[in-house]
């Protein structure tokens, strides 16, 4: 499997609705969404290619309340934390987000992740 197919069985865990990048117009809440924001990519001095790969994951799940999505966020958290599939972690604390074309409140964070490459 692969780290993004691995992190969309585990965001499932969490909510029915998950989506890589954006969700489509139209979606109703509740829902998460998921994007690479960066991450290592290690190099090594025989050049060999390496065997994990290494991104850092932007999560961000949208409601119509933000107690629901902060509770949900802490899932998320440890459904990542707890995964077997991949090594995850936190990379910094969740920060809360809105968007008023549609009147969501969500909490979005970032997470470390390295998985079989």
């Amino acid at each position: 499997m692969s780290l993004e197919s691995d992190l969309f069985t585990v965001l499932k865990t969490v909510c029915p609705q998950v989506f890589p990048d954006v969700a489509p117009n139209g979606t109703v809440p509740p829902y998460i969404t998921y994007s690479q924001v960066g991450g290592d990519a290690p190099t090594f001095l025989g050049r060999e290619v390496p065997s994990k790969e290494n991104a850092l994951i932007s999560v961000e799940y949208w409601s119509t309340t933000r107690l629901d999505s902060k509770t949900k966020i802490k899932a998320v958290e440890s459904a990542i934390t707890l995964a077997t599939t991949f090594q995850g972690k936190p990379d910094g604390a969740a920060r809360s987000v809105y968007t008023d074309d549609v009147d969501l409140r969500g909490m979005q964070q970032d997470f470390n992740i390295w998985a079989t490459r």
